[in-house]
């Protein structure tokens, strides 16, 4: 008798733990998704990242995590495009106001006598090349 109480008790016991442990699994899920979105309102987006891969690991197919966490990613490579398309922009019109400058001391010219190097630049810029925006993918 008293082993088959036992068994009830310890078989009772056994799913409180389960059930213990699935709601601290959920609780920990719940706070990565917490801490995740504060990170994101904090702008410290690759710790959000980590939050949120936190969240995965605790519910691998959660539609949820999953969204923020590409979203997340996708903002930061969206951010690095542009970087890379402002350095190539600033280095194009410097570029483009040089040669502007140029121009317009040229234009200024009465006698004809253009500079050489001026007029070498001029015609080594592949203008057909060059477009006004070059595609931000990489």
């Amino acid at each position: 008798m008293k082993t088959g109480k036992h068994k009830v008790a310890l078989l009772m016991l056994l799913c409180l733990m389960v059930v213990g442990l699935a709601g601290c699994r959920n609780k920990d899920y719940s706070r990565s998704i917490e801490n995740g979105l504060n990170a994101v309102a904090e702008n410290k987006y690759q710790k959000a990242l980590t939050y949120f891969d936190n969240a995965l690991t605790q519910k691998p197919k959660d539609a949820q995590a999953q969204a923020y966490r590409n979203q997340t990613q996708a903002y930061l490579t969206t951010k690095a495009k542009l970087k890379r398309l402002k350095t190539t922009v600033t280095s194009d019109y410097q570029e483009y106001q040089q040669l502007s400058d140029d121009i317009q001391a040229q234009l200024k010219v009465k006698n004809g006598k253009y500079l050489a190097d001026v007029l070498k630049r001029c015609a080594a810029i592949n203008w057909h090349k060059k477009a006004l925006f070059e595609s931000i993918e990489a």
